[in-house]
């Protein structure tokens, strides 16, 4: 005898992916690269504040 699957997990095998222009996709990559920029100096500045505290 077969399990029958639940309405949940049948929404979720058939969800739809939307799909994006290639415009939109460059300007979510470009935003995506700034925000990982950004968040690396923000680590770095956050870790030479750390060093200059434990120094003193």
């Amino acid at each position: 005898m077969k399990k029958r699957q639940s309405k949940h997990s049948i929404k979720q095998t058939q969800r739809h992916r939307p799909e994006f222009s290639p415009a939109i996709l460059e300007v979510a990559r470009k935003r995506l690269q700034e925000f990982e920029r950004q968040s690396d100096e923000g680590f770095l500045i956050r870790a030479e504040m750390d060093r200059r505290l434990h120094s003193l």
